[in-house]
């Protein structure tokens, strides 16, 4: 997931809720350079691996 949204210079805000995280191992540079997008709640990312 890693540079997913990465230059979404438009994307305003996103709603993580629901999102499966348990295989998710990378998030490096993920909303590099959104510049427009004010703010994101990380809280609901879970670290579950041991």
């Amino acid at each position: 997931m890693g540079e997913m949204f990465r230059e979404c210079k438009k994307l305003l805000e996103i709603n993580i809720r629901g999102w499966k995280t348990e295989k998710l191992t990378n998030i490096n540079s993920m909303f590099y350079d959104c510049s427009q997008l004010s703010q994101i709640d990380l809280s609901r990312l879970e670290n579950t691996s041991s």
